[in-house]
């Protein structure tokens, strides 16, 4: 068992508003991963988990975003100062899906990190299927002790089916034996007031990091990332047979900033 890392069940509830209305949810796991336990490689099952070798599920500095500044932390250290910030990382814990099988897809994913100074801030990874990552730094003045608020306006080309135009909240509580992440897509009226187009919430309960946990959630979610993907464009077809209004990727460029290519 690892002290550190940890594995997450979780279950995803997404609620659209306006006049035509849908809703789903869903469930899988995610690995909430402890930057020295990564380091060290002590998270490393085997054939069943390994860092950067194959294996069933693989873990990989990759697989995130990239400012070719080296290894993860020290591109996270870049998007840091890049934000005007002058703090020093002192260690991360990174909650993501993992490669299955050679496959890996994250909708979102969320960097929790510990500064020198004692503060915390975090980055939100928020993915696309068109090989896109965009990340969101969230600075320690949103931080209440281990939770923050955190809004921003879009500007990144998520669904086809909500204008990129649009503002997200996002809430990170701490549970005991897990966390909440909510994200809240709205619309900023004339007036001032919000639209709401989108909430998605995402409850997970911890699990210690062991081989017999792993083998259990693989089972009760096989093929995780391979069934991310597939609910994300069965949905979309629900959505587009409904004849929710379509943004095409071309449009609106100009409010599609920040991205990077995903799995380079």
């Amino acid at each position: 068992m690892i002290a550190n890392s940890h594995l997450y069940s979780c279950e995803v509830t997404h609620t659209r508003f306006g006049e035509k209305k849908h809703s789903f949810k869903n469930k899988f796991f995610w690995f909430g991963l402890d930057h020295l336990d990564i380091k060290s490689k002590s998270i490393e099952l085997g054939i069943f988990l390994g860092v950067d070798k194959t294996s069933i599920y693989r873990y990989s500095d990759s697989d995130h975003f990239d400012f070719n500044k080296g290894s993860l932390k020290e591109n996270i250290q870049h998007f840091i100062y890049e934000n005007g910030s002058t703090e020093e990382v002192s260690n991360f814990k990174i909650y993501t899906n993992l490669s299955f099988l050679g496959y890996l897809f994250n909708p979102i994913g969320l960097i929790l990190i510990e500064l020198k100074s004692g503060l915390t801030c975090a980055i939100i990874e928020i993915g696309n299927t068109f090989n896109e990552i965009k990340p969101y730094f969230v600075s320690p003045d949103c931080f209440e002790e281990q939770n923050f608020t955190y809004t921003t306006q879009k500007l990144f080309y998520i669904s086809p089916f909500i204008d990129h135009r649009n503002y997200m909240t996002f809430k990170f509580k701490k549970e005991q034996g897990g966390f909440n992440l909510i994200v809240e897509d709205f619309q900023k009226l004339d007036n001032g007031k919000k639209s709401p187009t989108l909430t998605t919430t995402l409850q997970t309960k911890e699990k210690s990091f062991e081989g017999r946990n792993l083998l259990k959630l693989t089972l009760k979610n096989p093929f995780n990332t391979l069934y991310v993907i597939f609910f994300i464009h069965y949905h979309a077809a629900i959505l587009y047979l409904k004849k929710f209004k379509y943004y095409k990727k071309t449009e609106l460029a100009e409010y599609q900033k920040g991205a990077l290519k995903w799995k380079k």
